[in-house]
Parts: structure tokens; C-alpha cells; sequence
């Protein structure tokens, strides 16, 4: 907890020194409608994995615990994923941007193998999966402006894993990959990123136009 809130405040501070203008995604004073639309986005992923955790046998305060380290997950590793990556790779494009830091944060998850002693089958199906649900974050954060729902998102997805006991996260690491889910989740988080993000380029394209057609910039 203590090593990622610091690492969080460094990847802040490293955005504020070389990308100040990112820092604006940290505010919440965005589209109202555009935030509910993408907190719908956001529980249609999680929420079932949320709702049906390994709730039974932990107690309350491990279970607060829980969602409290896996919320500090999701800030440290979005800071630096979609706040720092992405806003590097930005001034290409937001497609790129988007593709470049969610293959990214896949390939982060090759430590898993390497140093945590998963098995290769499971790692690699957790790289597809984290790579697609980066890719979803991007859109999330570009649609409603904001890089707290990302970060919530993120925090409550890794949520139901805190709460396994030793042995059953053991045996789901080091075992196969479950490859249907796999591909459903990587399906599922392509498309939603995919609509946000291609929402927001449309957006962004008419604002544009509109500027080049006040200004006489533009043919009508």
C-alpha cells in the first residue's frame, strides 16, 4: 500500500513536470451525462465479478482491506498506464495512444511468469486480458474526461482476487487458462473501448469542424 501510494505521487509528479496538461483529467468537473454513461460501461464490466466475489468466510475488515489495496492498485497502475503512457503517445492520435499503453500494460503483466510464479498458459491469457482491458480504460478515460473512473474500474476488477484464499489463488495461477472466458472478456472490453473512443474522435472531429468553419478555415 505504502510503496504504491508513493510510486503514485511520482508518476504525478513526473506528469505535472513533463505533461501539466494531463493533470486536467484528474478533475471530475466533466459531462455529467458522458460520466453516467461511462460508469455504465464500467459496471457492465464489473459488476457481476463484483457482485458474485468470494465474499463468504472473510471477514469485514478483510474484505475492506481487500478493496481498499485493489483500489490502490487500480490508482498506481492507471497513473502510470493511461495517465503517463497514454499521454506521451497522445500527440499521435488517440488510437494510437489507446494501442501503444494497453499493449503496454499487457506485456507489464509478463512479471506475473517471470517473478510470480504463474504458469506460462495462465500468463499468457492474463496478458490478453489486460491488454483489451487497458484498451477499454483508454476509452473510459477519453470519453468521460476523467482518469477516476478508469482508476475505479481498475480497483474493483482486481477486487474479487484479493479476497481468494492462498490455495484456490495457487491453483488458479499456476493451472490452465479458462480461454472461453478469455476471449469473451478480451471481446467484450475491444468493443466498449472501441465505441467510447470512436464516440469521442466523432466529438472531437464536429468541434473541430466547427472552429474551422467559424474562422473560415474550412469550405461549408
Amino acid at each position: 500500500m505504502i510503496y504504491r501510494a508513493i510510486d503514485s505521487a511520482i508518476w504525478v509528479g513526473v506528469i505535472w513536470l513533463l505533461k501539466p496538461k494531463l493533470l486536467t483529467r484528474f478533475s471530475l468537473k466533466k459531462n455529467p451525462r458522458k460520466l453516467l454513461i461511462g460508469i455504465g460501461g464500467g459496471v457492465a464490466y464489473v459488476g457481476g465479478s463484483v457482485l458474485f466475489a468470494p465474499y463468504g468466510g472473510n471477514p469485514w475488515w478483510a474484505i475492506l482491506s481487500g478493496l481498499v489495496f485493489a483500489l490502490a492498485i487500480g490508482l498506481h497502475e492507471e497513473i502510470f498506464s493511461r495517465g503517463l503512457v497514454f499521454g506521451f503517445f497522445e500527440q499521435y492520435g488517440i488510437w494510437v495512444a489507446s494501442i501503444v499503453s494497453s499493449v503496454h500494460f499487457g506485456l507489464m503483466h509478463l512479471s506475473n511468469f517471470v517473478w510470480g510464479g504463474y504458469s506460462l498458459e495462465y500468463n499468457i491469457s492474463q496478458i490478453l486480458g489486460a491488454g483489451a482491458f487497458g484498451f477499454m480504460c483508454c476509452g473510459l478515460m477519453i470519453y468521460s474526461g476523467t482518469i477516476w473512473l478508469p482508476i475505479l474500474v481498475h480497483g474493483l476488477s482486481d477486487f474479487p482476487m484479493q479476497l481468494m484464499g492462498q490455495v484456490a489463488y495457487a491453483k488458479a495461477t499456476t493451472g490452465g487458462a479458462d480461454w472461453v472466458s478469455t476471449l469473451v472478456e478480451v471481446f467484450f472490453c475491444l468493443v466498449l473501448g472501441w465505441s467510447f473512443l470512436y464516440r469521442s474522435e466523432q466529438r472531437e472531429s464536429r468541434r473541430l469542424r466547427g472552429i474551422g468553419l467559424r474562422y473560415g478555415l474550412v469550405e461549408v
